[in-house]
């Protein structure tokens, strides 16, 4: 579907009109970019950046790939641009450029491995956000590769690829469950104490169940709370 770009409120986040005069809100899938326009937040760094890198788009033809809505009842898609270089997905445009994060909240989308990939190769070569802000996490996934397990200094069995911290088997300061569900194609933390599900949880390492130290060990991940 394509139409044009009337108003762009954050990096992620625009408004396009279709030929019949409709406009939708756009939210881009698999991407996160740094707050302008929350209510409760303040700017957050590289968040001007990501915005007047997307706000380029307005008064453009854009072709959009919708997959649902989210609460909020914003089309989630994949934005297509025509450019010099032909099309491209600027979806990933943000990530390559260091522009956004990864996260894809627990639904990942048609593009997330490409998405995954191109995130951690803008954290590796410290493109835009990644060398300009200090972040208290590195918010990028898990390889889509299975982590191999090695042996660390605590005694415990750390994945390799796993920058972003986690483990193969629980100890006292890491009892976070990270269980992916592959059937729904959730990946959800349970806190014990806090998750009524904790005590069911079965840990299946090889289905890429992983244990964390802290929630923003696994929110950096992409696992996400509980709803219930």
């Amino acid at each position: 579907m394509w139409g044009l770009v009337v108003r762009v409120a954050d990096g992620d986040t625009l408004t396009m009109r279709f030929e019949d005069g409709v406009e939708e809100r756009v939210r881009l899938l698999d991407v996160d970019t740094p707050e302008t326009v929350h209510p409760n937040r303040p700017e957050e760094c590289f968040g001007a950046q990501a915005s007047e890198s997307t706000k380029t788009l307005l008064g453009q033809q854009i072709g959009i790939e919708a997959m649902g809505r989210d609460r909020f009842d914003r089309v989630l898609a994949y934005v297509w641009v025509e450019t010099d270089e032909g099309s491209v997905l600027w979806n990933l445009r943000l990530l390559e450029e260091g522009l956004a994060v990864y996260n894809d909240y627990g639904n990942p989308g048609k593009y997330a491995d490409m998405s995954r990939e191109a995130a951690e190769n803008a954290l590796l070569a410290g493109v835009g956000l990644w060398s300009a802000c200090t972040l208290t996490f590195d918010p990028t996934p898990t390889p889509t590769s299975h982590p191999t397990p090695v042996r660390t200094g605590s005694g415990q069995d750390a994945q390799v690829g796993c920058p972003q911290g986690c483990v193969s088997q629980p100890d006292p300061s890491c009892n976070i469950k990270g269980n992916v569900n592959k059937r729904n194609d959730t990946k959800i933390y349970h806190i014990d104490g806090e998750s009524p599900s904790y005590a069911r949880v079965n840990m299946k390492a090889d289905e890429g169940d992983l244990w964390f130290c802290t929630v923003e060990e696994a929110v950096a991940n992409g696992f996400r709370a509980p709803r219930n």
